[in-house]
């Protein structure tokens, strides 16, 4: 009888191991999304930052090439480029 009693209290400890464990693994596991999501996030603002400075470069180099007389063939491509893209966007808007 004495042995039925000790495993099933040595059971008991192990469960309570066990949910503690699960517990403290939840806990992190939430943690670890939070910061996940905030990650995400931070990459999705860095990507337009430099969607956004990659245009600025561009707008830089095509002023420049004005500016300073040199390079306008690059500057005169750079534009009709520019134009193409625009007029392949308002194509996909007529349709």
């Amino acid at each position: 009888m004495g042995n039925i009693i000790d495993l099933a209290v040595g059971i008991e400890q192990s469960v309570h191991r066990l949910l503690k464990k699960q517990a403290d693994l939840s806990l992190k596991n939430s943690t670890l999304e939070t910061k996940c999501t905030d990650m995400e996030q931070i990459i999705h603002h860095q990507k337009q930052k430099i969607t956004e400075l990659e245009n600025k470069i561009n707008v830089l180099k095509i002023s420049g090439g004005f500016s300073s007389g040199k390079d306008s063939t690059k500057a005169k491509l750079a534009i009709n480029e520019l134009v193409r893209e625009i007029d392949k966007c308002i194509g996909l808007l007529n349709q």
